[in-house]
C-alpha cells in the first residue's frame, strides 16, 4: 500500500509540476507578444521601394544613340560571330515635347543561327534603350545559313525630359 500511496504522491508532484512550467511559459509567451506589439507599433512604416526609382520611366533611357553608334556595334558584333550584315535602312522620327523619339533602323543578316543570335543579344545587351519591333528569320541560299529581318527601334526621351538632365 505504501507503494501506490508513494507513486501516487510521485505522479501528483509531477503534474503539479509541469502545470508551473505550462503557466510560466504561457506568461511569457504573453510578454513576448505584447513586446512585439509595441515595438511593430514603434516602427515607422519604411519607404516602398517604388519611391526610390525615377517616377517617370523616361529617366532611365539612356544617352541617345544615333544610326552610326548601332550599325557599328551590328558591324563589330557580325565581324566576331561570322554574320554578314547585308543591309540598313534607317527612318527616324524626331523626339518632341511630349513624346519618345524613335529611331527605327531595318536590318538584314546572313549567317548560322547561333551567330546572327548573338548578333543580336550582343547589340540588345549593349544598348538598354533598343527593342526589338520585328523579327523574321528564312532559310538562306546556303543549307547551314539563315536570312534574318529584323526592325530594331532605338528610343531617346522626349524633349522636356532631356531639359531636366
Amino acid at each position: 500500500m505504501w507503494v501506490w500511496s508513494g507513486g501516487l504522491l510521485l505522479a501528483l508532484a509531477v503534474l503539479t509540476a509541469a502545470c508551473i512550467t505550462y503557466e510560466r511559459g504561457r506568461e511569457q509567451l504573453i510578454r513576448f507578444e505584447t513586446e512585439l506589439a509595441r515595438a511593430r507599433s514603434e516602427l515607422k512604416p519604411s519607404a516602398p521601394a517604388a519611391s526610390t526609382a525615377p517616377l517617370d520611366f523616361t529617366q532611365s533611357i539612356g544617352p541617345p544613340l544615333n544610326a552610326v553608334q548601332v550599325v557599328q556595334e551590328l558591324q563589330r558584333a557580325s565581324s566576331t560571330t561570322g554574320v554578314l550584315l547585308v543591309s540598313v535602312q534607317a527612318q527616324e522620327r524626331a523626339a518632341s515635347l511630349d513624346q519618345l523619339g524613335r529611331l527605327e533602323l531595318t536590318v538584314t543578316l546572313r549567317g548560322a543561327y547561333a551567330g546572327t543570335k548573338l548578333v543580336l543579344k550582343q547589340v540588345l545587351e549593349r544598348y538598354g534603350n533598343i527593342g526589338v519591333q520585328r523579327l523574321r528569320m528564312r532559310r538562306a541560299q546556303a543549307p547551314t545559313d539563315i536570312e534574318t529581318s529584323v526592325t530594331l527601334s532605338v528610343w531617346s526621351k522626349p524633349l522636356e525630359a532631356a531639359k531636366e538632365r
